[in-house]
């Protein structure tokens, strides 16, 4: 019979029949029998190591009765199971995932949810981090994209400088403006900050540069943060200098 919690309560009866002192049994000891004159007494105790065997629940057991059957003692052993209980969950919830979960409207296509964008964008670094964090399979040039398009991100803009120089020609991806291409290799520090200004994923980005042989420009200001920019002439003259580069 089960409790209203789960319990489940049991008698059994056990027949000692001629178990003899120090005889094996599986739930039953019986302890030396004691003379007192003309009176024997008989001791049980229950084992209950084989109890401990059982998995996923918590078995207790007692005697609670001695009969006697034809002459042999009888044991009623009552049995109490607990029910199982499942662990509470330890685990830590990512303070950034569990931001967004709230932010997140599920009848939305993610880069509609504006909201969700936002959280998006002032909880991350870089792009990268968030098209790992984003309800959606894409790069992060892709997420950068949707930022743009949801007017939450804004690419760095290149003012005009007074030191005008003469831009060879120079073959560049569609899209790319050859001076807006001489500026963010005189100024940018990294890869990214590179590819960013010219929206053009990283990986492309260092394979232009490669070709056209300028990427140690923007990689030896990594070294030092004083490093100075790289004058505009410097990256006209390495372009006219390559052959993959501009033609004088």
């Amino acid at each position: 019979m089960a409790d209203a919690d789960g319990t489940v309560r049991a008698q059994l009866e056990v027949p000692i029949g001629g178990l003899q002192s120090g005889q094996d049994h599986p739930l039953i000891v019986q302890q030396p029998i004691e003379h007192d004159g003309s009176v024997v007494t008989l001791r049980y105790e229950l084992d209950t190591a084989i109890l401990d065997e059982f998995e996923m629940v918590d078995v207790t057991a007692e005697i609670r009765q001695v009969n006697v059957d034809d002459g042999a003692p009888v044991l009623t052993v009552g049995l109490t199971i607990d029910p199982y209980i499942q662990p509470v969950s330890t685990v830590e919830i990512d303070p950034i995932d569990a931001a967004l979960a709230e932010m997140r409207t599920p009848e939305l296509r993610p880069y509609d949810d504006i909201p969700y964008l936002r959280q998006l964008y002032d909880r991350c670094e870089t792009f990268e981090e968030m098209s790992e964090r984003i309800d959606m399979d894409v790069s992060g040039e892709t997420v950068r994209r949707y930022m743009m398009q949801a007017g939450i991100h804004e690419p760095a803009t290149v003012q005009e400088r007074p030191d005008a120089v003469e831009i060879p020609e120079t073959e560049l991806p569609s899209g790319v403006d050859p001076d807006q291409f001489v500026t963010a290799v005189a100024d940018c520090r990294t890869v990214y900050e590179v590819a960013s200004r010219l929206d053009l994923d990283q990986h492309s980005c260092r394979e232009l540069l490669a070709d056209l042989g300028v990427l140690d420009l923007v990689l030896c200001r990594m070294a030092t943060a004083e490093a100075k920019d790289v004058d505009r002439s410097v990256v006209c003259e390495r372009l006219r200098s390559t052959p993959s580069g501009g033609r004088a």
